[in-house]
């Protein structure tokens, strides 16, 4: 499911079929080759209890995105990303609270809260402090995560 924040196109199958496409192009072109999804993009998008908060302005073009999956109680943001021409704009953060907020709606058959956690570079100090602007906290640091000395940090935020 594809919810967008900004702009003024129709929220229509075709638009939701558009802005996944210009995401796995955005995956493919700005992750690395070791953190993109690469050709699984789309089947990974698809998947059952994962959503995408996205934001894009009036020529519909997508210029940020959130990905995150909900089970168990926990909301995992699996993939956060804003064109670099528009960083510095605060829509990460704007992103980020939305998709925060959808998370803290949800709720399992006891009405008991999901949590939510991510995985951030431990060289990656600028959003390291996006995410405990939020809440976030670090709980620990895996060593080798994304690559051989490419370490992340586990952030939750109850």
């Amino acid at each position: 499911m594809v919810t967008a924040l900004q702009g003024s196109i129709e929220d229509t199958k075709k638009t939701q079929a558009m802005m996944m496409d210009q995401i796995c192009m955005l995956e493919k072109k700005h992750w690395a080759k070791s953190q993109s999804w690469g050709d699984q993009c789309m089947r990974m998008i698809s998947r059952p209890n994962t959503h995408v908060i996205a934001i894009y302005v009036d020529d519909e073009t997508v210029i940020g995105y959130c990905i995150v999956s909900c089970q168990s109680l926990c909301g995992t943001v699996s993939k956060m990303f804003v064109r670099k021409e528009y960083r510095k704009l605060r829509l990460g953060t704007f992103m980020l609270s939305k998709t925060l907020e959808y998370i803290s709606r949800l709720k399992d058959a006891a009405n008991r809260p999901y949590s939510t956690m991510l995985y951030v570079e431990s060289e990656n100090t600028a959003a390291q402090g996006l995410y405990q602007k939020l809440g976030f906290e670090k709980e620990n640091l895996l060593k080798d995560y994304y690559n051989v000395g490419s370490h992340a940090y586990r952030m939750i935020k109850s």
